[in-house]
């Protein structure tokens, strides 16, 4: 994992198909949208390590974009709670994610969340 900044793109894609989970969850912030995409496929990633990843203060956008499209991690209920608290989701996505929690959980989740302020209000 530490050699991840040091290998080619393709190196890159192809370990976030077949890599363990934990490497593919590093993927998870890589720079390019065809690596993430490929970590979110990868069979072996859990749904901890992509909380995870959208809990750290560098989730990049595109990872957030990628969860909040993806058709099975952004079904989950935990997955839409981090979402939640993610600074880089889109409005129309923190709306639709809010609409599906009870309102005792978006409420407790909004107060521990990086969003910004007007979109709270």
């Amino acid at each position: 994992m530490n050699r991840l900044e040091t290998i080619s793109s393709g190196e890159r894609l192809s370990l976030a198909h077949r890599a363990s989970g934990r490497v593919a969850a590093e993927l998870l912030c890589d720079p390019e949208l065809r690596v993430i995409r490929a970590a979110l496929e990868n069979p072996q990633l859990t749904e901890a390590e992509v909380i995870h990843a959208l809990m750290r203060a560098d989730a990049p956008a595109l990872l957030v974009e990628s969860v909040c499209a993806h058709t099975k991690w952004s079904l989950r209920r935990d997955i839409r709670i981090a979402l939640l608290r993610n600074e880089n989701t889109p409005l129309a996505r923190v709306l639709e994610f809010a609409r599906s929690l009870p309102i005792g959980q978006v409420r407790e989740t909004l107060r521990s969340c990086r969003l910004p302020v007007r979109t709270m209000e």
